[in-house]
């Protein structure tokens, strides 16, 4: 009676240890095979490429109201929506101040 119990703990463990490995090599292959597939390449593209392109329009429209290109750049970058809704509700700086700011940019030797 006892043979048998050790025979079937013995055969479940080497069971439980196969699905162990076999879940690693999926795990571990599964991942880098999927991100290098067509579809993979893709979500990666969505995720770190479109926003560089997309990330000009609230900064194109921030920097015609007299804004800072590059802080609504990287703004845009990361939190596109509320930057775009920042780019259009924000007041256009007056011409006269941005002629200020440069003249006295000239006057420090900046």
């Amino acid at each position: 009676m006892y043979t048998s119990l050790i025979l079937l703990t013995a055969e479940a463990t080497e069971a439980a240890e196969e699905a162990i490995n076999l879940n690693d090599e999926i795990a571990n292959f599964g991942l880098a095979q999927y991100l290098f597939s067509g579809f993979g390449l893709l979500i990666l593209a969505a995720i770190f490429i479109i926003p560089l392109f997309i990330a000009t329009i609230p900064a194109n429209i921030a920097k015609k109201k007299g804004r800072n290109f590059g802080g609504y750049y990287l703004f845009g970058y990361f939190l596109f929506i509320p930057a775009l809704i920042v780019a259009l509700v924000v007041k256009p700086i007056p011409q006269e101040e941005i002629k200020k700011k440069s003249m006295a940019d000239k006057a420090m030797g900046r």
